[in-house]
């Protein structure tokens, strides 16, 4: 699943960021993806590429995009740019092997009760483990999770509970795709991170993919109408959501 390339697929550089100029890069970059005209109002190439560019989590992530873009104004003597239809080949390229597989899995958002039913007997241990790390709580509210007040897991007092699911930041579709996946490969040009290895198969369920959160947060999460962005404060980092 979602392992097919699109028909005008682009090869992708694999060069590093070492002693090169990332912030000229990226400027010139974004200034080209900003300045691209949409043909239609289907065209999303300028709001795909500004917006990866702009919210790529690590510098080599948003390092890779900007040479996918700059890589477009390449061209042999003599021969025309083409320059607009090699950027909307890359956006088509993120589009089909990133946000269609992403959005596919919100599509897919588990039944509350695959996760009360026999719950907490049948509660799968990843779950258990993700809960005891998050305190028995969800981390956006705080608010306990149910059934661990209900077992005594959690020392009281508290105020307000509620049930909660375990939430994974790649999405555990993800999981069933082979390494070599497109949507792996676009993954981690997007993110700048190796993740394929470390989160294929049964890792996807691994402990630092997984975090507690509210059955109503985690709808939201996972129809990409919520999110977490970190917000640096003096020397810690809090979750802004």
């Amino acid at each position: 699943m979602f392992d097919r390339p699109p028909p005008t697929l682009l090869p992708l550089t694999t060069t590093t960021m070492d002693s090169l100029d990332f912030e000229r890069d990226l400027a010139t970059a974004r200034g080209l993806a900003d300045a691209y005209v949409p043909q239609n109002d289907q065209d999303i190439t300028k709001r795909l590429l500004v917006a990866m560019l702009d919210h790529a989590p690590t510098e080599q992530g948003q390092w890779n995009l900007s040479r996918d873009i700059l890589d477009c104004t390449k061209h042999k003597a003599g021969e025309e740019s083409h320059f607009d239809v090699k950027l909307q080949e890359i956006a088509e390229w993120y589009k089909v092997c990133f946000l269609i597989p992403i959005g596919f899995n919100a599509s897919l958002r588990p039944d509350p009760n695959e996760y009360l039913s026999g719950y907490p007997e049948n509660m799968p241990q990843y779950q258990k483990n993700v809960l005891r790390r998050d305190n028995y709580r969800s981390v956006i509210s705080g608010i306990v999770d149910y059934d661990s007040a209900t077992n005594g897991w959690v020392k009281k007092p508290f105020d307000l509970v509620t049930f909660t699911q375990p939430a994974h930041v790649i999405p555990p579709l993800l999981g069933k795709c082979d390494e070599q996946a497109l949507v792996w490969t676009a993954l981690e040009r997007f993110s700048g991170l190796k993740l394929a290895n470390d989160l294929c198969g049964q890792n996807i369920d691994r402990l630092e993919n997984l975090f507690t959160l509210s059955v109503g947060e985690h709808s939201g999460f996972e129809q990409l109408i919520g999110w977490l962005e970190p917000v640096p404060v003096c020397c810690l980092n809090l979750i802004r959501c």
